[in-house]
């Protein structure tokens, strides 16, 4: 496995429904306004907001696809047990079969 796709930086903050999620080292994701879908998924609550965003940058980084093209995950479960979102993404994409990160 690559070395760049395995560092990521610890959950700093999980967040809640008005406070934003954010990685050390990284700015808090403060707006619900880059994606709609996820913007959507998460029905307004912004640390779950913030958690999806990077799982899907996540999983775009590694695989080239976004966490709304695999089967359907338990985000929210995934969320509030604040499993890290780079630990759910590569377990959800070795369930489809991706090996290669």
């Amino acid at each position: 496995m690559s070395d760049s796709l395995t560092r990521e930086p610890p959950v700093l903050r999980w967040g809640s429904e008005h406070e934003p999620f954010q990685r050390e080292g990284q700015p808090a994701i403060t707006e619900m306004s880059a994606c709609s879908t996820t913007a959507e998924y998460a029905a307004g609550h912004l640390g779950f907001y913030g958690y999806l965003r990077v799982a899907n940058r996540i999983c775009i980084r590694i695989a080239g696809v976004g966490i709304f093209d695999l089967p359907d995950q338990c985000w929210w479960d995934s969320y509030e047990s604040q499993e890290p979102p780079g630990d759910v993404v590569r377990a959800a994409l070795e369930e489809e079969g991706f090996s290669d990160f």
